[in-house]
């Protein structure tokens, strides 16, 4: 893994992998069952790599390798607005929960209080699985559940980014952000650990959706990392069901975030913005837009803003100490999701100067 020539020695055995050699089976295993997770067509996934749909469907199958070059085109592909959408569940109970930050095990202990059926409940999460908590591989390794589904967050992205060596965020060295926003755990992992994060998880990672669109009429809602709008509110479930199938950033309203230039506006507002919660007010639910549960900012209770459900509440600052840092998991309600939440929300209101940053990213 490329991760491995960070923080040895000159005369460490353990090299890194770069992108340049064929892919292992049990790296294809990783992505197939991403693939039919997220209900992603093997032919839309052959058609980005350059392939065949015959030659994609042997590689799945571990009939035979692919060449590197041709995977880090699905992971360029990645980098775009990506979105899975999933049907209601009719047969159990749904819950999200906010930035976890390598506090797997909290979830785990909350699922089984909650007598957590995985053959019929799901967990939907707002991604930022990762970093400055006790244990990510393990978080990461919620991944491997076929009822965890999760949203790529900015540190996901990071680590993306320093593992394949896209260089979006800074060279794949010691400089790299991700190294210095709590991600110096991947430094520290064993060979087989290594191996576990480049062959069975950074797979999975590199297919999470920027955003996950869950049920129809009232029982819809989204889940995204940061914000899906700004304080404008001009983003409208039309809007994001038509970027689902044509994306296209020029359809888009699209605001300056400051420190990330031009490039890729609306995935940085995906995985970074902070303007909706920055704005005062703007509490009611916005006509047209279904509830859309986000992370990435830290607010001491659940917050709405312009039908955004803030339930990032401090996992990042558990280890620190922090009186006030908690995880929040909500139960989603079968029936009317939007005015469920309206009334939920509005009995613990939050004033708009106690919403504040986490103090990082």
């Amino acid at each position: 893994m490329i991760a491995r020539g960070v923080g040895t020695s000159k005369t460490d055995s353990r090299k890194r992998r770069p992108l340049t050699t064929p892919l292992s089976p049990e790296m294809a295993t990783a992505i197939r069952a991403s693939r039919i997770k997220f209900g992603r067509a093997a032919p839309h996934q052959a058609d980005i790599m350059g392939v065949s749909t015959r030659q994609y469907y042997r590689y799945e199958r571990n009939e035979s390798p692919l060449p590197a070059h041709r995977i880090a085109a699905l992971y360029a592909h990645t980098q775009e607005h990506v979105s899975a959408r999933l049907p209601a569940n009719e047969a159990g109970r749904d819950f999200v929960v906010g930035d976890l930050h390598g506090h797997g095990d909290a979830l785990q202990q909350f699922l089984v209080a909650q007598n957590f059926c995985p053959e019929s409940d799901r967990v939907f999460s707002t991604g930022d699985l990762i970093d400055r908590g006790p244990d990510s591989l393990a978080t990461l390794r919620l991944l491997y559940e076929p009822w965890f589904y999760a949203v790529r967050g900015n540190h996901e992205d990071m680590l993306l980014d320093f593992c394949t060596g896209q260089a979006l965020y800074g060279h794949p060295d010691n400089s790299h952000p991700l190294l210095h926003n709590g991600g110096e755990w991947i430094t520290r992992l064993c060979p087989d650990e290594q191996d576990e994060l480049w062959y069975g998880l950074v797979p999975r990672v590199a297919l999470l959706p920027h955003i996950l669109i869950i049920g129809n009429g009232p029982k819809r809602f989204h889940v995204v990392h940061a914000e899906l709008d700004g304080p404008k509110g001009r983003v409208t479930d039309a809007l994001v069901d038509r970027l689902a199938q044509e994306p296209d950033q020029s359809l888009l309203p699209l605001e300056y975030i400051p420190g990330f230039g031009d490039k890729d506006r609306w995935r940085i507002r995906l995985l970074w913005g902070r303007g909706l919660i920055r704005s005062e007010g703007n509490t009611a639910l916005l006509p047209g837009l279904s509830p859309t549960f986000v992370g990435h900012s830290f607010v001491p209770y659940v917050t709405q803003r312009l039908s955004h459900v803030f339930v990032d509440t401090g996992a990042a600052s558990i280890t620190t100490g922090s009186d006030s840092a908690h995880i929040t998991v909500i139960e989603i309600p079968h029936a009317d999701v939007a005015s469920a939440f309206a009334t939920a929300i509005r009995s613990k209101p939050v004033p708009a100067e106690t919403a504040r940053d986490s103090g990082g990213v």
